[in-house]
């Protein structure tokens, strides 16, 4: 039997400014899972579907993202992200990926 661990909501989309953070890191010291944090303390785990892998790259950097979030069973916020923008410390677009 297998468990669903997300809730059968629907996704919420969204944009979200926040600073990327490492959460969990494997046997080999590779990250295995990221988060976004933002300003006022919520914290959204990346999924590593589609674009979300791309962001291992920018570990404390700042960004602005596009995607659909979704809530887990145990209340932890996912977010599959459909675009990104790593911001420079003056709020200047560095990188844009679609």
């Amino acid at each position: 039997m297998i468990l669903n661990k997300t809730s059968k909501k629907k996704a919420n989309k969204a944009t979200i400014a926040g600073t990327i953070i490492p959460i969990e890191k494997n046997k080999n010291s590779s990250l295995n899972r990221i988060s976004i944090r933002t300003a006022d303390g919520k914290e959204y785990s990346v999924d590593y579907s589609g674009l979300g892998k791309e962001l291992v790259n920018f570990i404390h950097k700042k960004v602005e993202i596009n995607g659909a979030i979704k809530e887990r069973l145990d209340g932890r916020k996912i977010v599959i992200i459909n675009s990104y923008k790593i911001l420079e410390e003056n709020n200047e677009e560095e990188v844009v990926c679609t």
